[in-house]
Parts: structure tokens; C-alpha cells; sequence
């Protein structure tokens, strides 16, 4: 019982390697309220990025019709390249047509190695963008190793460094599923 509460104690505060931006439209409408890009969408994306976040990248496909609000997903991409350079970012070509990719960014130093992060943001639905971060270690003797999940401290750090950005280009920060889910189940509790 003392080792588990030992254990827990060491044991980081993770979380998704990706936060979600909504174009503020104005007002959500009441299919909107719920937080979701679609009904089907939203759920495969959400289960996808937990199970294998580079998967969503290369599977997400965008839809966009003239109804979907006054940005095509072409003007997004724009936005987002613009975003990304205001905040320091340098761009690199994408893995697929609909996301922006950056390079990596340095974001801490430790004894053995740095911690780096680079990003890919998607746009989904003609009204949302995904923000992936992938993380890496650079080690002292200069190979390079994948962090399989994301501290909140390094979330933190990344979401800082684009969010003002973000918001000055009409975007609204929804968070990630966990977060989504944690509000709505707050909002059906009773008081």
C-alpha cells in the first residue's frame, strides 16, 4: 500500500498530445454546444488520437461546402501558416495536403538531453483545427528519441506559445476530448 502511494506519487501528469481550435463564427448553434466537429467525426478523431495520434493525421479527410461558414479550408491552412510564423514558429512541408507542419522547437534542457516539440495542425470540418504535438528527446550525444506522451508542462509550454496567435485569428480554444468530456460531465452533475 505504501509503495503504490510511493509510485503514484513519481508518476508524471500526461496529457493528449493534441488541443482543438474552433473559428469563432460567432454564437455556437445548438448542434455546436455539445463541442463536436460531427457526430461521427468527433468520436473517431477523439479515439484515434488517443490510440495513435500519427495515424489521425494521414486518415483525417476534409468535407467542405460552401455552407459550412465563410472560410474555405485553403484560407484555414493560411491562417494557421500565418499563426504559426507569428509565434515564432518555422514551417516545414506537411506529410498531407490538408495540415501545416512545423519544425522542432527546443523547449527544455536537462542533463542528458533536450526536450523538443514539433507541430502539425489539421483542419477539420471548414470550422475546426487540431493542434498535434509531437515530442522528442535529443540526447547530449546527438541521436533522437520519440516521447510516447505528453507532460503537462511541455502542453503548457506549446499551447503558450500559439494561443495569443490563435485568438487574434478568430480562434477559439476548445481543448481535447478530456477536457470536453470533464465539462460536460460537470455540467450534468447536480449541484
Amino acid at each position: 500500500m505504501v509503495l503504490s502511494a510511493m509510485l503514484s506519487a513519481c508518476v508524471p501528469s500526461l496529457a493528449p498530445k493534441y488541443g482543438d481550435y474552433r473559428l469563432d463564427l460567432g454564437p455556437p448553434t445548438n448542434e455546436e454546444s455539445n463541442l463536436h466537429f460531427s457526430e461521427d467525426e468527433q468520436s473517431e478523431a477523439d479515439e484515434d488520437a488517443t490510440a495513435n495520434p500519427d495515424s489521425v493525421v494521414a486518415s483525417l479527410t476534409v468535407e467542405h461546402s460552401a455552407s459550412s461558414g465563410p472560410a474555405t479550408e485553403y484560407e484555414m491552412l493560411n491562417q494557421v501558416r500565418q499563426v504559426l510564423e507569428d509565434s515564432g514558429w518555422i514551417l516545414r512541408p506537411a506529410d498531407v495536403e490538408n495540415a501545416v507542419a512545423t519544425e522542432p522547437r527546443k523547449f527544455a534542457n536537462w542533463l542528458f538531453y533536450s526536450v523538443h516539440a514539433e507541430l502539425e495542425v489539421v483542419v477539420i470540418g471548414g470550422k475546426y483545427v487540431r493542434l498535434f504535438i509531437h515530442p522528442w528527446r535529443r540526447y547530449m550525444w546527438g541521436s533522437w528519441g520519440r516521447i510516447p506522451y505528453l507532460k503537462s508542462g511541455l502542453a503548457i509550454a506549446v499551447f503558450e506559445s500559439v494561443d495569443s496567435a490563435f485568438q487574434d485569428a478568430g480562434y477559439e480554444f476548445i481543448g481535447n476530448a478530456q477536457m470536453r468530456d470533464r465539462e460536460n460531465r460537470s455540467e450534468e452533475s447536480p449541484h
